[in-house]
């Protein structure tokens, strides 16, 4: 069996595969790989998309796949090891699934909305509140619950989360001087328990002076630069 990840340092969409190939204890080959040089031979991989992560495939057989997207390879992955990032209880499932979706359709655009907000303006308060009443309801939903928000079982959304998490914990304070999970006693509490993980520290061990690299990198976010796509609203 041979896996092969595509990834960029810095990009927390290609973390949580990353710490999943971690958690799930597969051997894999990490690809650093720049996703904005569009080559030919990029595209192919990322099957049009440009976009880490992506997770390819092949058990030396006739079976191969590359699999775009982080939930997408995080859903391969866990099927893959056979692996229980999912709740046996289709009840408990749902649940996961419907706040998987709050968490990519409300907080992640959320946090780059505030992130790339000029401070002081309509869209930073509007943004801001948007993504703290984002957190909280999440908090109160899922931490200590079935459907596990829980550091010491991680599950989908503990892997979904905390690359956003850490980023907003290192960046909003910086950039915008608040915390967003300073008052959020059981989520700030999940996140310093993650933050101890070996498997989450295996996936930023490689970058020498990481926090100081991830705030250079996302200095041109603060200032309103950026992507554009990482602000869309789901519906």
């Amino acid at each position: 069996m041979n896996i092969k990840l595509y990834s960029a340092w810095y990009c927390p969409f290609a973390q949580r595969t990353w710490i999943a190939l971690e958690m799930l204890g597969l051997d894999y080959t990490y690809i650093e790989i720049d996703p904005y040089d569009k080559t030919e031979h990029w595209m192919e991989i990322s099957r049009g998309k440009g976009q880490v992560p992506v997770v390819e495939f092949s058990d030396g057989k006739a079976n191969r796949v590359r699999v775009p997207d982080s939930i997408r390879s995080l859903e391969f992955l866990n099927d893959l090891a056979a692996g229980q990032f999912w709740n046996n209880a289709p009840t408990l499932r749902a649940d996961q699934r419907y706040w998987l979706d709050h968490i990519n359709g409300w907080i992640v655009p959320q946090f780059y909305r505030f992130l790339k907000a000029p401070v002081g303006s309509a869209q930073s308060q509007e943004s801001r509140t948007a993504l703290s009443e984002g957190l909280a309801s999440l908090e109160t939903a899922t931490v200590g619950r079935g459907s596990a928000i829980d550091a010491k079982h991680p599950g989908m959304l503990d892997v979904a989360l905390f690359p956003f998490a850490y980023r907003m914990n290192l960046l909003l304070p910086y950039y915008k001087s608040f915390r967003p999970l300073a008052h959020a006693s059981s989520l700030g509490d999940w996140f310093g328990e993650m933050c101890r993980s070996e498997d989450v520290r295996a996936t930023s061990a490689q970058v020498e002076y990481y926090d100081d690299q991830l705030l250079q990198f996302y200095e041109p976010y603060a200032a309103g630069g950026g992507q554009e796509d990482v602000t869309t609203i789901a519906n």
